[in-house]
Protein backbone atom coordinates (compact mmCIF):
# COMPACT_ATOMS: atom_id res chain seq x y z
CA UNK A 1 0.00 0.00 0.00
CA UNK A 2 1.29 3.50 -1.05
CA UNK A 3 2.18 5.84 1.64
CA UNK A 4 1.42 9.89 1.58
CA UNK A 5 2.32 12.61 3.73
CA UNK A 6 -0.26 13.47 6.40
CA UNK A 7 0.16 17.17 8.51
CA UNK A 8 0.08 16.29 11.87
CA UNK A 9 -1.78 19.36 12.43
CA UNK A 10 -3.85 19.44 9.26
CA UNK A 11 -2.89 22.80 6.91
CA UNK A 12 -6.39 24.01 7.12
CA UNK A 13 -5.97 24.64 11.03
CA UNK A 14 -2.66 26.28 10.51
CA UNK A 15 -0.05 23.28 10.56
CA UNK A 16 3.11 23.64 8.34
CA UNK A 17 4.72 21.95 5.90
CA UNK A 18 8.11 21.41 8.19
CA UNK A 19 9.32 17.77 8.62
CA UNK A 20 8.17 17.97 12.57
CA UNK A 21 4.52 18.14 11.47
CA UNK A 22 4.45 15.63 8.72
CA UNK A 23 4.42 11.95 8.94
CA UNK A 24 3.77 9.07 6.71
CA UNK A 25 0.44 7.27 6.75
CA UNK A 26 -1.19 4.83 3.97
CA UNK A 27 -3.81 6.91 1.62
CA UNK A 28 -6.77 5.54 3.18
CA UNK A 29 -6.07 6.76 6.66
CA UNK A 30 -5.31 9.95 5.23
CA UNK A 31 -8.40 10.51 3.71
CA UNK A 32 -10.42 9.22 6.67
CA UNK A 33 -8.27 11.70 9.10
CA UNK A 34 -9.02 14.42 7.12
CA UNK A 35 -8.94 17.45 8.85
CA UNK A 36 -9.74 15.71 12.24
CA UNK A 37 -7.20 16.52 15.56
CA UNK A 38 -9.61 14.96 17.87
CA UNK A 39 -11.80 12.04 18.53
CA UNK A 40 -13.92 10.33 20.71
CA UNK A 41 -12.92 7.33 23.16
CA UNK A 42 -15.32 5.04 22.96
CA UNK A 43 -14.85 3.24 26.41
CA UNK A 44 -15.44 6.58 27.75
CA UNK A 45 -16.97 9.22 25.39
CA UNK A 46 -14.13 11.63 26.24
CA UNK A 47 -12.59 13.83 23.43
CA UNK A 48 -8.88 13.09 22.81
CA UNK A 49 -6.22 14.31 20.53
CA UNK A 50 -5.45 11.88 17.96
CA UNK A 51 -2.08 9.83 18.22
CA UNK A 52 1.03 11.70 17.39
CA UNK A 53 3.69 9.29 15.71
CA UNK A 54 6.13 12.35 16.19
CA UNK A 55 5.46 13.23 20.42
CA UNK A 56 4.22 9.40 21.81
CA UNK A 57 5.02 5.83 21.06
CA UNK A 58 3.01 3.51 19.00
CA UNK A 59 3.32 0.46 21.58
CA UNK A 60 2.05 2.85 24.17
CA UNK A 61 -1.41 3.25 22.70
CA UNK A 62 -1.98 0.26 20.52
CA UNK A 63 -1.38 -3.60 20.09
CA UNK A 64 -1.86 -6.36 17.60
CA UNK A 65 -4.52 -8.98 17.76
CA UNK A 66 -5.86 -11.71 15.46
CA UNK A 67 -1.87 -12.68 14.22
CA UNK A 68 -0.80 -9.03 13.53
CA UNK A 69 -4.21 -8.05 11.38
CA UNK A 70 -6.23 -6.04 13.62
CA UNK A 71 -4.95 -3.07 15.65
CA UNK A 72 -6.32 -2.58 19.53
CA UNK A 73 -6.12 0.84 20.93
CA UNK A 74 -5.45 -0.10 24.69
CA UNK A 75 -5.57 3.94 25.86
CA UNK A 76 -8.13 6.38 25.06
CA UNK A 77 -5.65 8.16 22.35
CA UNK A 78 -5.29 4.55 20.84
CA UNK A 79 -9.12 3.86 20.76
CA UNK A 80 -10.34 6.95 19.48
CA UNK A 81 -7.45 7.15 16.69
CA UNK A 82 -8.11 3.05 15.55
CA UNK A 83 -11.94 4.49 15.10
CA UNK A 84 -11.55 7.92 13.70
CA UNK A 85 -9.20 6.32 11.37
CA UNK A 86 -10.66 3.38 10.51
CA UNK A 87 -7.43 1.46 11.01
CA UNK A 88 -8.92 -2.28 10.90
CA UNK A 89 -11.49 -1.34 8.26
Amino acid sequence: MPLVMDHILPSSLGGSDERENLAACCYRCNEFKGAKIKANDPVTNESISLFNPRLQRWLDHFQWANGGTHIIGITAIGRGTVLALRLNN
